[in-house]
């Protein structure tokens, strides 16, 4: 059995954590989305894997090089590439036999998925398609489907709330034999709406089968938060490791309510304060005093002393100043520097690479402006990466 990941992409409403990877690439509990779906297939059974990429692939093909023992294959696509020409790329690489069965599934879900249960009813049903669904209370910000019994009648996406007539939405797993996505023809556009609808109208056999288990879709950062969450509670077993549910001792002086996620090599340091549901990346570290409330931050932040952070989400290698702090909902991209005592309100976003001066108020996102200089002050280097130190940078 072979399964397909579609990992490309990322909307508007995750930037700037999508400006250097993408959705399918965000961390939850320290694990990119798609290795959550590959772990999936895998204990459904399914260990031939092939992931289609846009232009993060090398990003995504990178981190799979770990030296397990079976490595996913990559299918390669350009960016902008629509996720049906994904499919039909996929496939074709595959070099899957017509009439196979292929299942064809999202990167950037969190899901318990029932592949080996719709798989049974895939082929008890004698369907073509089989799509799987769930109930949702916004299938109006998913891709809804209509259906009659177990037949598949219609694929609504995102349908308006005043005149959505169904709860049920796409969980991003499909069952299809592969003689239908071999044809070039049929998979122009998007794969979920444009593909799907375009083989219903064209007679092929289409089926639903509902899912019980969890399921969420990553649409904005407060998702990290919310994954996170479930993910320490128990409401979606991640069988990953990390997360501390008690004090093991590795952190003395430090005030924990658990759980708590903490990653490889970080550091957490004598008066921090971590509420309950808080990540914390690989290789990060935490100032004296600073103060984390359910926030995430990504592998190699710096957190300075006496920092307070509440429900925001930090990207990789963020630059978090002593006293500084950001309230709830509020996005730091990727390198950005936040300097000391600065204030970032409720859903502020401040994009890759930005630097926000000290004891700043910031209330509005920060998309545009230049990286700051390369700066050596008490607490480090800061600023632009990839910058040389010369003798008159040290002397300032």
């Amino acid at each position: 059995m072979k399964g397909i990941i579609l990992t490309g992409g990322g909307s508007a409403e995750l930037q700037p954590l999508t400006c250097t990877r993408n959705s399918s690439m965000l961390e939850v509990c320290g694990v990119p989305l798609v290795e959550y779906t590959v772990q999936e297939l895998e204990r459904n059974g399914i260990s031939d894997i092939i992931i289609s990429a846009d232009r993060f692939t090398a990003q995504t093909a990178e981190y799979f090089d770990d030296g397990r023992d079976k490595v996913p294959a990559f299918s390669f696509v350009k960016a902008g590439t629509l996720s049906g020409e994904a499919v039909y790329e996929a496939a074709r690489s595959f070099d899957i036999p017509d009439g196979e069965n292929v299942v064809i599934a999202r990167g950037d879900v969190l899901a318990q998925r029932s592949i080996r249960e719709a798989l049974s009813f895939h082929r008890e049903s004698g369907a073509d398609i089989t799509v799987c669904v769930t109930h949702s209370d916004s299938p109006e910000k998913h891709i809804a489907v209509s259906a009659g019994g177990d037949k598949l009648r219609e694929v609504i996406p995102y349908p308006p709330t005043e005149c959505c007539a169904s709860e049920l939405i796409m969980t991003g797993t499909v069952i299809v034999k592969s003689g239908l996505i071999l044809n070039s023809e049929n998979t122009e556009g998007e794969f979920y709406t444009d593909v799907i609808s375009r083989l219903l109208n064209s007679g092929a056999k289409a089926v639903v089968y509902e899912e019980k288990g969890y399921f969420m879709q990553i649409r904005e950062p407060a998702d990290i938060i919310k994954m996170n969450r479930d993910i320490m509670n128990g409401r979606y077993p991640s069988g990953f490791s990390g997360i501390m549910k008690s004090d093991d001792g590795r952190f003395k002086g430090v005030q924990a309510e658990f759980p708590v996620y903490i990653g490889k090599n970080a550091v957490i340091s004598e008066g921090a304060v971590l509420s309950a549901y808080t990540s914390v990346g690989d290789n990060a570290f935490v100032g004296r005093n600073a103060v984390l409330k359910g926030c995430a931050a990504g592998k190699g932040c710096y957190i300075g002393e006496s920092a307070c952070i509440n429900g925001a989400v930090l990207a990789d290698g963020v630059r978090f100043s002593s006293e500084a702090s950001a309230e709830d909902g509020a996005v730091i991209g990727d390198n950005a520097v936040i300097g000391a005592g600065a204030f970032l309100g409720s859903g502020v976003r401040i994009w890759t690479g930005r630097h926000i001066e000290p004891f700043a108020v910031v209330k509005e996102s920060v998309r545009r402006g230049d990286p700051r200089r390369l700066v050596l002050d008490d607490e480090g280097i800061t600023g632009e990466i990839n910058s040389v130190i010369t003798p008159e940078t040290a002397a300032q």
